[in-house]
């Protein structure tokens, strides 16, 4: 017990790197962001920072597999009892809106991952374990309401919709708003993506 205040300031210097990182991710890009820049938001002396993860690649790999872990227990809060019914025009919109919280609270580290994984293989290893886990669950999730779709293969439609979720929001928040053509809002934005799905799998909107 003697050392829970230390603890608890190593847990928050520790949160507060990954805060200051996040955002200068977001904002300035990658390779554009220094461990010296991080180092001055927190503010921590650049040993610090060094002696914990070694690296900038160290640290952003750090900064996923706690993203990692915090979505899936997201998502494990947010999935429904395996016996209870699933109406996917209550459940498609839930989970368009889910998968653009997570990408909009981690924008810098998305964008981040997306600009190292061509250049580090076990960042690219990482990113697609947990985009496939992503895909897997919402398939999952989503071939619980088969019996609303009219599609003749279930399986297929329901993989198909959750690839599509997932590349619509991902793009939507891996690149900088500059580079988007067309600059829908949020709310604009999950509605044109569930009305996508929904004629897909021909289901009358509710």
């Amino acid at each position: 017990m003697l050392n829970e205040p230390k603890q608890r300031r190593t847990r928050d210097r520790l949160e507060r790197i990954f805060e200051v990182a996040e955002s200068l991710f977001a904002e300035r890009g990658f390779a554009s962001t220094s461990m010296r820049d991080i180092a001055k938001g927190v503010p921590c002396s650049m040993s610090a920072i060094y002696d914990r993860f070694g690296s900038k690649e160290a640290l952003l790999l750090a900064m996923h597999e706690r993203y990692h872990a915090r979505t899936l227990v997201e998502i494990e809060a947010r999935t429904p009892g395996a016996d209870s019914a699933v109406d996917l025009r209550d459940l498609l919109p839930k989970l368009i809106r889910f998968a653009m919280k997570v990408s909009r609270e981690n924008r810098g580290l998305r964008r981040a991952m997306l600009a190292q994984s061509s250049f580090d293989p076990e960042l690219a290893a990482k990113e697609r374990e947990l985009r496939a886990l992503l895909s897997t669950m919402a398939y999952r999730m989503i071939l619980r309401g088969a019996y609303q779709m009219k599609h003749p293969d279930p399986r297929v439609a329901a993989d198909f919709s959750a690839r599509l979720i997932a590349a619509l929001v991902l793009q939507r928040y891996e690149i900088t708003v500059e580079q988007q053509n067309v600059k829908l809002g949020e709310e604009r934005f999950a509605d044109e993506t569930l009305r996508a799905c929904l004629r897909y799998l021909e289901i009358e909107p509710a």
